[in-house]
């Protein structure tokens, strides 16, 4: 999806998320937030993780005995 796709379809549903809401003025941030979410949610590839794993701090070698 090209980014102007992405931006219209946030665009839209930020608009959706404020018509439900009762149109009350300054919640538009959070209105686009929750689309962006939920758009960009649903456009990963199916079974690829959004970001990478983060990694496991490396413990500390044991002495033999």
């Amino acid at each position: 999806m090209a980014m102007l796709d992405i931006d219209g379809a946030i665009r839209s549903r930020a608009y959706e998320f404020w018509q439900a809401e009762g149109q009350q003025p300054g919640r538009d941030l959070d209105h686009w937030l929750k689309a962006e979410a939920e758009i960009k949610g649903a456009a990963q590839p199916a079974g690829k993780p959004a970001g990478k794993p983060a990694k496991k701090p490396a413990g500390k070698a044991r002495a033999k005995a």
